[in-house]
């Protein structure tokens, strides 16, 4: 059983925020408790199982199977299978921050030894198919120290 410390609550399992100083206010207890949540589900998330065949987003449609992203004016793009399943983990969680170890983990694998720089290049690859702004992306956004945000609506098709 692990030791609690008087004053602190005892560690819920996932690094941000792991221990909360008591009393705890009820707004960080619930935002707490959602990002627990919301890291579970990305955590358990398989690029492989999902079921959806197509995502509309931004005027942008990618067929999963075919591996092709087209733009509203009909421009077709053969996209690589890793830009594909980045491009794929982002959709599934829109407007959700997944961190860079997150996403290594749904594309490479979890047991994969993939260098944390490896994801570089099929974002920039990503944001350059999708015309986004490097330095200032409208759809494909940093979050500077933690990952990525696909700052979208997203529209699936089974």
């Amino acid at each position: 059983r692990p030791q609690v410390c008087p004053g602190r609550a005892a560690p819920l399992g996932f690094t941000p925020d792991a221990r909360l100083s008591l009393p705890v206010q009820p707004r960080k207890l619930v935002a707490t408790i959602r990002q627990a949540l919301s890291l579970a589900r990305i955590e358990s998330a398989n690029l492989n199982e999902a079921t959806v065949r197509s995502y509309r987003f931004a005027g942008w449609m990618l067929d999963v199977e075919a591996r092709q992203l087209t733009s509203r004016d009909g421009t077709t793009i053969l996209l690589d299978p890793r830009e594909c399943d980045v491009l794929k983990a982002l959709l599934m969680f829109p407007r959700q921050v997944l961190a860079r170890p997150h996403l290594i983990a749904m594309v490479w694998g979890a047991r994969s030894e993939v260098d944390n720089r490896t994801l570089d290049r099929p974002i920039t690859r990503l944001r350059r198919h999708l015309g986004d702004d490097v330095r200032f992306p409208a759809l494909l956004k940093t979050v500077v120290g933690v990952g990525y945000r696909l700052d979208v609506d997203v529209e699936k098709t089974d």
